[in-house]
C-alpha cells in the first residue's frame, strides 16, 4: 500500500483541519465536563475509550455532512474515508506519536498499511493515517492533537499538528447532547453480505 506524502495530506484534508481539531477538543474537555471530579476514578483504558467514542460521534456526524468524507463500519471498528484516498481512525496518542492500538489483526493491518479485509476497503490505493490526541496530566483539557501516518514497517513517516487550531467564524462544530432522548431511536445501518468480525477496536 502506498504511503502518500504529508503534503498531500495537506492538500487533500486541509480544508477540515479546524475542524478534525474542534472535534478532538470538544470531545476532551466534554469528558471532564461531564465527569468532574470523578474521571480520576476511572481506568486510563475507561478514560481512552469514552473519549473516543465521543470523537468517533461527533466525526460521524460530520463526514455524513461533508462532501468527500464517509464514516465507514466494519464489525467493532469504525473508520473515516477520506476523498478516496485515505482512511481516518481515531486514537490516543503516546507522547512519541505512536497510536495505542489493539491487538487485533485489524489493528495491525492499519498500523503498518496493509489492506484492510472487508468490502469498505476494496481499495488497496488508501493510506492509513490516525487522528488522536496526546493526553497531558497538566493540561488535560488541550491535549495536543495530531494527524500521524505509519510507514509500512509501523514507524511514524509524518505527523501534522492540528493543535491551537480553531474553527472558522460560523463553521464552528455543535456538540452532542450528553444523554440522547430516550424516545429516539439510534439509526442502525445495516450492509447485506458482509460479516461482523469479533474484536476491540
Amino acid at each position: 500500500m502506498p504511503v502518500r506524502c504529508r503534503e498531500e495530506a495537506e492538500k487533500v484534508l486541509g480544508p477540515h483541519f479546524d475542524d478534525f481539531a474542534s472535534i478532538v477538543l470538544e470531545s476532551v474537555r466534554f469528558y471532564y465536563e461531564f465527569y468532574g471530579q470523578r474521571a480520576h476514578t476511572h481506568e486510563s483504558w475507561t478514560r481512552c475509550s469514552i473519549i473516543r467514542d465521543e470523537i468517533k460521534e461527533r466525526m460521524t456526524v460530520y463526514c455524513e455532512a461533508t462532501k468527500g468524507l464517509q464514516p465507514l463500519r466494519d464489525g467493532n471498528a469504525t473508520y473515516f474515508g477520506a476523498h478516496s484516498k485515505f482512511t481516518l481512525r481515531i486514537k490516543k496518542l503516546f507522547d512519541d506519536l505512536h497510536a495505542n492500538t489493539g491487538k487485533t489483526q485489524i489493528s495491525f493491518d492499519f498500523d503498518h498499511q496493509t489492506p484492510v479485509p472487508g468490502e469498505l476497503f476494496s481499495d488497496d490505493d488508501l493510506t492509513h493515517i490516525y487522528l488522536g490526541y496526546v493526553a497531558t496530566e497538566n493540561d488535560p483539557l488541550n491535549p495536543p492533537i495530531y494527524l500521524v501516518c505509519n510507514n509500512e514497517a509501523g514507524g511514524i513517516a509524518w505527523e501534522i499538528s492540528l493543535t491551537g487550531r480553531t474553527p472558522p467564524p460560523g463553521t464552528g462544530i455543535t456538540p452532542l447532547p450528553s444523554v440522547p432522548p430516550a424516545d429516539e431511536p439510534r439509526r442502525i445501518r445495516v450492509r447485506p453480505n458482509v460479516e461482523k468480525k469479533a474484536g476491540n477496536e
